[in-house]
């Protein structure tokens, strides 16, 4: 009996992966790769998922894949990716790395070779110490980048520097308390830019000026306090904008109905302001023909206040 639970082990740990035709896709769950061996497969499909994955992954455990444009690598404890790697599959476009236990951490090192053909990438609640923004220099046609629960730190001048491609950014759980004014410089093609849920205090007057193309700006759950409207220098372009879960207790409407000539949609919560000042500054919204999202809960919480203190 015990030689047969044994056995059993061995053979769940070197299972071969195993292709799906009616997805056009190739699993490899709860597997150790050996130096040396690569996987062999007589057909792959599109996609590549790996999950339960112990220990490392060599640069040879998989042959040359050109046919593998999606990879999914999740729910492992990987201990380390040799470099040369991603070399194997150098048609990817979709590269999701989400809610590993053990994941080496992300620099250039780890991604060598990776990845002239990215156009998305999502970093998704791992257990990652550092996380190396050299690394986007390798993905020049790189349009979605969803990072989530990574501690990112403060954003630094040029910290997006080789993704002129990126047309969306979602950062969400990332820690993220400072912006430096030159942080975006880089992303001329950038359309939907999502913040939410940060530690930001404060965006700097010209920090979105070079996002020409930019439509949509969320900047949720953070911690800001006071919008001048200098925030939105340059977004001409700007349609809807978010700021629902921040502590706001000034708001400059006219210098950001200014800065956002072709704004039609806001979310926004006016809790700290007195109901009469919350309904003038609900009513110039409108004025300018602006939708304002959830438009009966915006005022609900300063004049039911005041309707309480009365009474």
């Amino acid at each position: 009996m015990r030689k047969f639970l044994l056995l059993s082990l061995l053979i769940v740990s070197t299972t071969c992966c195993e292709y799906n035709p009616s997805n056009d896709d190739t699993k490899c769950i709860s597997r150790e790769f050996q130096k040396n061996q690569p996987v062999s497969l007589k057909k792959w499909g599109s996609k590549l998922d790996l999950s339960l994955i112990r220990g490392p992954i060599f640069a040879d455990s998989f042959p040359l894949l050109l046919g593998i444009k999606e990879m999914t690598l999740r729910s492992s404890n990987i201990s380390d990716i040799e470099p040369g790697f991603f070399h194997q599959f150098p048609n990817l476009e979709s590269l999701t790395i989400k809610i590993n236990h053990g994941f080496p951490n992300i620099t250039t090192r780890v991604f060598k070779g990776c990845c002239p053909k990215l156009t998305s990438f999502k970093v998704l609640d791992n257990n990652l110490r550092s996380f190396d923004n050299q690394v986007f220099k390798t993905m020049p046609k790189l349009e979605f980048l969803w990072i989530e629960k990574q501690n990112l730190g403060p954003l630094e001048a040029n910290y997006f520097s080789g993704l002129g491609s990126l047309k969306k950014l979602r950062l969400q759980h990332c820690e993220i308390k400072r912006i430096d004014q030159n942080a975006f410089d880089d992303l001329s093609n950038l359309v939907k830019l999502e913040l939410p849920t940060n530690q930001v205090e404060k965006i700097q007057a010209g920090t979105f000026k070079n996002l020409k193309k930019l439509e949509e700006l969320h900047l949720s759950g953070n911690s800001i306090r006071n919008f001048t409207g200098g925030e939105f220098n340059g977004l001409d372009n700007l349609k809807r904008l978010e700021l629902i879960g921040n502590k706001i207790n000034s708001l400059n409407v006219e210098k950001i109905l200014e800065n956002l000539p072709k704004l039609e949609r806001i979310g926004i919560k006016l809790t700290l302001f007195e109901c009469d000042r919350a309904k003038s500054l609900v009513e110039r919204i409108k004025e300018n023909n602006i939708e304002i999202k959830n438009v009966d809960e915006v005022l609900s919480d300063s004049c039911s206040k005041d309707s309480k203190e009365q009474d």
